[in-house]
């Protein structure tokens, strides 16, 4: 009698608790994809997800091609290395949900001590291609928006080389405006503090000689690694 009780109250119990589950957001997630319309990305620019995520449009204005992005925010300090490697996820090449057009790899980097929080894009494939063409699925790159494009990227005929989007969405979402992320205190107050805001820590450009993918992938973290020193001096 008392077991049928208990099993009775653990069913309500479940029936009041089921839709939550429905509301549980995702793992931070950046992705980067193929784009049109957009802005320059420099080494001043920053972005801040709305809404926990965002989708920010940008092109390759350096006349160079990109071979190497690493982006950087600020998160709780104090950490481990295992809650950053579960609770974090960045777009490769076999990436199902949005594989990744221009960089074979990616990979997220941490300091515990201020916090400081890396996602770096990398890994590309000999250029066989002429830089006016869009590379979209090659893995060579991002290449420059063509010279006579720069004054008006945006303009018909500029728009498919060089352009990419940031995703912060959910599934790596691209395609939905209103779509949500997991970039918020409010959805993962274990991961922030306050509202993140990212930063360009590197931008990679020229054409690697056949080099080992990890030998960039290394020059990427260093990079990172010496732009962590300095803020820390």
């Amino acid at each position: 009698m008392r077991f049928s009780k208990l099993f009775r109250l653990s069913i309500v119990a479940a029936l009041f608790v089921a839709p939550s589950f429905g509301d549980i957001i995702g793992d931070p997630q950046m992705g980067i994809d193929a784009d049109g319309l957009s802005d320059p990305l420099t080494g001043n620019t920053t972005f801040s997800p709305v809404n926990g995520g965002g989708i920010f449009r940008f092109y390759n204005g350096t006349g160079q091609l990109i071979v190497g992005l690493i982006f950087d925010t600020t998160i709780r300090t104090g950490l481990s290395q295992d809650t950053i490697a579960r609770a974090f996820n960045c777009n490769s090449a076999g990436t199902s949900a949005l594989p990744n057009p221009f960089f074979l790899d990616c990979s997220v980097g941490y300091a515990s001590q201020d916090g400081l929080l890396t996602i770096s894009f990398f890994g590309v494939n000999p250029l066989d291609q002429p830089l006016t063409n869009s590379l979209v699925d090659l893995h060579e790159g991002i290449p420059p928006v063509p010279s006579g494009c720069l004054s008006n990227p945006d303009a018909t005929g500029c728009t498919g080389v060089g352009h990419f989007l940031i995703t912060l969405n959910n599934e790596f979402e691209v395609e939905d405006e209103e779509a949500s992320g997991g970039w918020s205190p409010d959805r993962n107050p274990g991961l922030f503090d306050s509202t993140p805001q990212f930063g360009v820590a590197a931008i990679q450009t020229a054409v690697p000689e056949p080099a080992p993918v990890a030998l960039l992938g290394g020059a990427l973290a260093a990079i990172g690694l010496l732009r962590w020193r300095k803020r820390r001096l």
